[in-house]
């Protein structure tokens, strides 16, 4: 049975299609109502990725997973954008994919838009399989490939490996799950670490750790 959120998604995702928004494209897993496949598009950038959309329909849970290298959203990494949950029940879809472009065109790019852009092409498979019409919209030229292979090539001599896919496994546990937003001058990227309840601590229970381990200090 399709969660009113998800019927909601759908509903938004076609008026969207019909619209032809050169900004970003979405469209749902054929197989998976919970899993978007997303590109945004900008001047300056072009990120490819997947986006969980799952929870309750009061208390969405938001998990992105970008497959470009960026400076806004971390690639190969799952990223905690629960905090827009309210936007997107308040706005659709619309209005969430909105603020993601608004991260994006405040955040500088990796290697310049046309290496993003063959990067999306010769490195995602999928990336073809989903947005044909964006795929053909480019096509690289040999400086291009050459700086997709140095890349590649830096990458390796860091033993990074590349992935390329997103599964529900990657999801768990949630302490490998970062939180991604921009400050309030929308120019830098804070990014922190979630502990194993998949909060951060704040500042009061910080000085409130502090303050213990001082005393236990004293008494000793």
């Amino acid at each position: 049975m399709i969660s009113p959120v998800t019927r909601r998604l759908l509903r938004d995702w076609k008026r969207l299609w019909h619209q032809q928004n050169t900004r970003y494209h979405i469209r749902p897993q054929d197989s998976n109502l919970h899993l978007w496949n997303f590109a945004l598009t900008s001047k300056e950038a072009e990120i490819y990725g997947v986006f969980f959309i799952g929870g309750s329909d009061t208390e969405p849970i938001i998990v992105m997973r970008g497959f470009t290298p960026n400076h806004c959203f971390p690639a190969n990494k799952n990223v905690n954008l629960t905090h827009l949950a309210p936007i997107l029940l308040t706005q659709g879809l619309s209005g969430f994919l909105d603020q993601l472009y608004r991260m994006l065109d405040h955040t500088s790019t990796v290697g310049g838009i046309r290496f993003m852009q063959t990067w999306n092409r010769l490195m995602i498979k999928d990336f073809k399989a989903h947005f044909p019409e964006l795929h053909a919209s480019f096509s690289p030229e040999p400086q291009d490939y050459a700086l997709v292979q140095q890349s590649i090539n830096s990458t390796a001599k860091h033993d990074h490996p590349l992935q390329s896919g997103f599964k529900f496994r990657d999801l768990s546990p949630l302490s490998d799950t970062i939180a991604c937003d921009n400050d309030d001058k929308g120019k830098d990227t804070k990014r922190r670490k979630l502990d194993v309840s998949g909060t951060a601590a704040t500042e009061g229970e910080r000085e409130s750790d502090s303050d213990t381990e001082l005393h236990r200090k004293r008494r000793a």
